[in-house]
């Protein structure tokens, strides 16, 4: 694999699912979002984290795909946040309004522990 083609992989654990993006997210790589979702909606997560330290780049041309998986997981219902997101893909996003403020985190146990946070509120 060259190590700017994409690819992803989910982690599970409990009632969370993590999927670590890797490489260049580009216009060659719409064809596995379908993937990514069939594979969340076997797993039944409460919580998507979207781990984005090893994402090198998010082109335009695919902000739209991505608002829709962001949709198709909260229908779930499920919650969806994102970790290790570069300054320049936060502002992107927010710009977009793919996804708000308080659902982009540092890091991976910020994520969770906002999602634990949110179910002591929600009981």
């Amino acid at each position: 694999m060259n190590s700017d083609e994409f690819t992803y992989f989910i982690s599970e654990r409990n009632f969370v699912s993590v999927v670590s993006l890797l490489g260049r997210l580009e216009r060659p790589a719409l064809p596995i979002f379908p993937k990514i979702l069939e594979d969340l909606s076997l797993r039944r997560p409460k919580m998507v984290i979207f781990n984005c330290h090893d994402l090198k780049d998010l082109d335009s041309c695919v902000m739209g795909a991505f608002a829709e998986l962001f949709a198709c997981i909260g229908s779930m219902p499920a919650q969806v946040s994102l970790c290790f997101v570069t300054p320049e893909l936060k502002e992107r996003l927010l710009t977009a309004k793919l996804i708000a403020p308080n659902q982009i985190h540092d890091n991976l146990f910020d994520a969770v522990g906002s999602f634990l946070g949110n179910m002591k509120k929600a009981s």
